[in-house]
């Protein structure tokens, strides 16, 4: 019989290269799937940096609203304003548009950048209407709680323009009451009889229709929403409030970082860099005031106690109680007493607040807020 023999030598090194390509094929697919994945990981974190940059442009200009900038762009007009950087390789550019008297677009493009360039641009707008918060001034003093007057403290309902202010301000209007109030409320010590202490149309008004509510909406906000986007926020003892001007990096400016800065309501020539400022301040808690001067609208959530020859032009709004004493302070506006602390206001020593139409309307006009439109105010440019 014929023996058959079966030469398989070589085989298993075939065997062996064959497996390797196709291990080394598998590995390589395995490495490219986890290539792809990581790109796009790289990927979706540059378009989500980007995007949340884009967002913080949009709510960064809001919440850091430049009234006497931005309130003064004619409609149509456009302002570029500087790249900002949050991280390294994170930033975004703002862009205003005021299209007419109220509404306004913001456009705020965020990038990430990478060592070849950008790696991801988003674009946001949003449109938003101008607001000024405007105090639902019924009288020169306005108070829902106890009142004591005193002294050669005066108050007075008619209208009258701050030292100076006459080029800006309109002729004097209608005068209101010297104080209003829901009743029962208002004492004098004997030294003061209310004639002489307190002037107006009436001197004292009593109004049963006062009512919280009303008296801390101021426009479309409210005392909580406005006190939250204070462009100022203070507390404790303050001595000499005053303008500031800034350092760096541009020398002579408005300083509106600096917390003792509420503007300058003296007139100079020429105009001080600080005299268009109408900061919204916030005080919180109990706070005390010596001396200085400021203009805008003043929020105390607590109880303000004022001495010194303090001067304010504009709008208070306290929800606490007020105390003038020794020098006292002096008010051109309109100041709204709520009492919500408990305990009696008292105004005394050489204290003063009167009425002024044209402090409320320039410190309103001046301290403008962007409000979301309600629908659809929101979008994605790109």
């Amino acid at each position: 019989m014929r023996s058959f023999r079966s030469d398989r030598r070589g085989a298993a090194l075939a065997l062996a290269v064959y497996a390797t390509v196709v291990i080394g094929a598998l590995v390589a697919a395995t490495f490219f799937a986890a290539w792809l994945e990581l790109k796009n990981g790289e990927n979706s974190l540059a378009a989500a940096q980007a995007f949340a940059a884009a967002e913080a442009g949009i709510e960064d200009l809001s919440n850091s609203w430049n009234s006497s900038v931005f309130d003064t762009m004619t409609p149509g007009a456009s302002l570029a304003l500087p790249v900002v950087s949050l991280i390294p390789g994170v930033r975004y550019t703002d862009t205003l548009s005021r299209l007419n008297a109220e509404v306004f677009l913001t456009r705020a493009t965020g990038e990430r950048f990478g060592p070849g360039g950008v790696l991801a641009r988003r674009t946001l707008a949003r449109f938003s209407r101008l607001t000024n918060p405007t105090a639902v001034v019924r009288a020169a003093l306005t108070t829902l709680g106890p009142l004591t007057v005193s002294g050669q403290v005066q108050v007075s309902g008619a209208d009258s323009i701050p030292p100076g202010w006459a080029p800006w301000c309109p002729p004097a209007d209608t005068a209101l009451p010297g104080v209003s109030e829901p009743g029962g409320l208002v004492s004098t010590l004997p030294n003061c009889a209310m004639a002489s202490c307190v002037g107006g149309n009436p001197p004292l008004q009593i109004d049963t229709a006062l009512k919280a509510p009303t008296l801390t909406r101021l426009g479309d906000l409210d005392f909580a929403q406005l006190f939250a986007t204070a462009d100022v926020s203070v507390s404790g003892t303050l001595n000499g409030i005053r303008p500031q001007l800034s350092v760096s990096p541009v020398p002579g400016q408005c300083d509106r970082s600096d917390s003792t800065n509420w503007g300058e309501p003296l007139v100079m020539v020429p105009p001080h860099p600080c005299s268009t400022y109408f900061p919204i301040i916030a005080a919180q808690g109990g706070t005390t005031i010596y001396g200085g001067r400021g203009q805008g609208t003043l929020l105390a959530n607590g109880d303000l106690d004022v001495a010194g020859g303090f001067d304010f032009q504009g709008a208070v709004v306290v929800a606490g109680r007020l105390t003038l004493s020794g020098t006292g302070g002096r008010f051109h506006g309109g100041v709204i007493v709520l009492g919500a602390a408990g305990g009696s206001s008292s105004l005394g020593g050489q204290g003063l607040v009167t009425y002024s139409s044209c402090a409320l309307k320039r410190a309103s006009g001046g301290a403008g807020r962007p409000i979301p439109l309600t629908e659809r105010s929101w979008v994605q440019w790109y």
